[in-house]
């Protein structure tokens, strides 16, 4: 089951942040980069953000995250993570799936991803994310942009 997670539950935002540090420590050893702004990330970072996060919830156990923000008609998937233990049981997909019609005004989803991270590269191009380009975000560090876009029938 997919639910809103309220920010103010700081027992939930407790798992929030485990599952955040597991899964983009696994980011960082794939593309050999550790200063990733998630793995920097505290409660009161999570707590006073402008994103919108979600979890995906098996039995009442937080097993994976989506944060997005809404810039008039684009959603732009800021996080995505899932508890290593839970790795390809489709957990990501799902989530995905959940914020395509989150909203009805958005028209394209965007979101990036380190270059060397072959698994969520396929994750996306898997949903229907087409690379739009690359940038360098520290010395041959690189980061993929991808975009999706959503139409009325989708929604």
């Amino acid at each position: 089951m997919i639910k809103k997670i309220d920010v103010n539950n700081e027992d939930l935002l407790i798992k929030v942040l485990d599952i955040q540090k597991e899964a983009y420590k696994k980011e960082a050893e794939i593309i050999n980069f550790y200063d990733i702004p998630p793995l920097k990330e505290n409660i009161d970072d999570i707590k006073n953000s402008n994103e919108t996060l979600y979890g995906y919830f098996e039995e009442n156990k937080l097993l994976g995250i989506i944060s997005y923000y809404i810039d008039e008609k684009t959603l732009d998937i800021c996080k995505i993570a899932i508890h290593p233990s839970y790795f390809r049981r489709g957990i990501a997909n799902k989530l995905l799936k959940f914020i395509e019609n989150v909203d009805s005004k958005v028209t394209k989803i965007v979101v990036t991803t380190g270059s060397k991270n072959e698994p969520a590269t396929r994750l996306y191009e898997t949903n229907g994310f087409i690379s739009i380009g690359k940038r360098e975000v520290h010395d041959g560090v690189y980061i993929t942009i991808f975009e999706k876009s959503i139409n009325s029938q989708t929604l």
